[in-house]
C-alpha cells in the first residue's frame, strides 16, 4: 500500500505529457530537419554519383544554422568534391530556405512552450486524474495551439512551392533535372 502511495506522489501527468502527448512534435521536427537537409544533399549526390553523411552535415549547417565549413571529399575513381565554406546570405537564392527552415522548429517550440505553461497552470500532475484528462481533451482546441500548428505547417507547404519556382527561374539543364528529380523524390 505504501508503495502505490509512492508511486501517485510522482509528477505522473508531466511525464506522460512530455513521452506521450509531445512526442508527435519531437517527431516532426526532426522528420523536418531531415527533409530539409537532404534535399540539398541529394543533388549534390546525384550531379556527382555518390552518397555520404558529411554532405548531409555540411547542407545541415548551412540551412539551419547559416554557414558551413568547407568539406572536401574523394571518391573511389579519384573524383574530388568540395563543398566551400558558405554562408547562407552569400547566395541570395538561399535565403528563404533558412527562413522556411525554421518555421517548423519554432511553430514546435512555440508549441511546446504553450503546452508546458497551459498544463503548469492547470495544476494536473496525474495523468489518472480526469483534470489531467480534460485538459488534453481540450488542449488541440485552444487558439494558440492552433496558431502554432498553423506555423508548423507552413514551411511543408511552401518549401516545395519555393523549390520549384527557383527551379524554374534560376536553373537550366542538368542541373534544373536534377533538382527536379530529387523533388519528386522527396515530395
Amino acid at each position: 500500500m505504501e508503495e502505490l502511495a509512492s508511486w501517485r506522489r510522482l509528477p505522473t501527468g508531466w511525464i506522460h505529457l512530455l513521452w506521450v502527448e509531445c512526442f508527435h512534435i519531437y517527431l516532426s521536427v526532426l522528420s523536418w530537419h531531415s527533409l530539409v537537409t537532404t534535399v540539398n544533399s541529394r543533388c549534390a549526390q546525384e550531379e556527382h554519383h555518390i552518397g555520404t553523411s558529411r554532405i548531409d552535415s555540411y547542407f545541415s549547417d548551412l540551412f539551419f544554422f547559416g554557414h558551413a565549413r568547407e568539406v572536401k571529399l574523394t571518391f573511389n575513381h579519384g573524383t574530388d568534391l568540395v563543398l566551400p565554406a558558405a554562408y547562407i546570405w552569400d547566395e541570395g537564392i538561399n535565403i528563404p530556405w533558412i527562413i522556411i527552415g525554421w518555421t517548423l522548429p519554432s511553430g514546435a517550440l512555440a508549441l511546446l512552450l504553450f503546452i508546458l505553461w497551459s498544463f503548469a497552470a492547470a495544476g494536473s500532475w496525474s495523468f489518472e486524474s480526469a483534470r489531467y484528462l480534460n485538459f488534453t481533451w481540450h488542449l488541440a482546441r485552444k487558439r494558440p495551439y492552433r496558431v502554432c500548428v498553423a506555423l508548423m505547417s507552413a514551411g511543408p507547404v511552401l518549401l516545395p512551392v519555393t523549390w520549384f519556382l527557383q527551379v524554374v527561374v534560376w536553373t537550366s539543364g542538368n542541373e534544373a533535372l536534377i533538382n527536379l528529380s530529387v523533388m519528386k523524390s522527396c515530395t
